[in-house]
């Protein structure tokens, strides 16, 4: 089945589930109150939090359908635009890099897509200038695969605290975060070359500290906002 149509399907199931529990909530407060002395301002009271319930789960079902199908629209319109390989082509990128992969018939400035493993375009696609993004695989050049996240250990600093009256062990652990970045032949699927980009270093460690966990992380902002780096390792290669 469609995962659009399973998508709405289980968010419609969800409100309709939601409806009819709110439905027969005030309907046996309803019978309750004719049964009942007086009771109205506690029947209201005991409605609400079921209410309430409903609500939130209505808002959570809305918003986790909402971003699959959002992301299925995504990858369908990338296979409609590019076609079917190169939206599979940074699923499991491979091979060894080299200059002479390059499409014999390219023409400087060429013309990239940005993609994500999940083969969907990368944030940094729609940023690249007019002249250098490609809108359908007629103008591809080259497929710009973007990994997905990897941790680099920098440093790991133990300490020692007081927690809950006993003295605890920790360690926190300072990670870089970077992603790998592969130029694709949109041809072959060849690997042309390739560059990381690194988001910033963390912090420095603390000289005192605190954690209930044997290791904790610190981490750097993500390579996702550094599009600087990776149009100036881009442009170099390509125009």
């Amino acid at each position: 089945m469609d995962p659009l149509l399973i998508a709405l399907i289980g968010g419609g199931a969800a409100v309709i589930l939601i409806i009819v529990g709110v439905l027969m909530d005030s309907s046996s407060s309803r019978d309750k109150a004719r049964t009942a002395p007086v009771q109205a301002p506690k029947s209201s009271r005991s409605k609400l939090p079921a209410i309430v319930l409903g609500l939130i789960v209505l808002v959570v079902a809305g918003l986790v359908a909402s971003i699959f199908i959002a992301d299925e629209l995504e990858k369908r319109e990338v296979k409609q635009k590019y076609g079917d390989q190169i939206a599979a082509m940074c699923e499991n990128v491979s091979g060894t890099p080299s200059i002479d992969n390059l499409p014999a018939s390219a023409t400087s400035p060429m013309k990239v897509v940005v993609l994500t493993s999940e083969g969907k375009r990368y944030s940094w696609h729609n940023k690249l200038p007019a002249t250098l993004r490609a809108a359908d695989r007629a103008s591809t050049n080259l497929v710009v695969c973007v990994s997905k996240e990897h941790k680099e250990l920098l440093q790991s600093c133990p300490y020692e605290s007081m927690v809950g009256g006993s003295n605890t062990v920790f360690t926190i652990e300072r990670k870089q975060l970077y992603v790998d970045v592969t130029l694709m032949n949109p041809d072959t699927g060849l690997p042309i070359t390739a560059f990381q980009v690194w988001g910033s270093e963390p912090v420095a460690c603390p000289e005192t500290g605190s954690s209930k966990d044997k290791v904790k992380e610190q981490a750097g902002d993500k390579p996702e906002k550094h599009y600087d780096s990776f149009y100036s390792e881009l442009a170099q290669l390509i125009q």
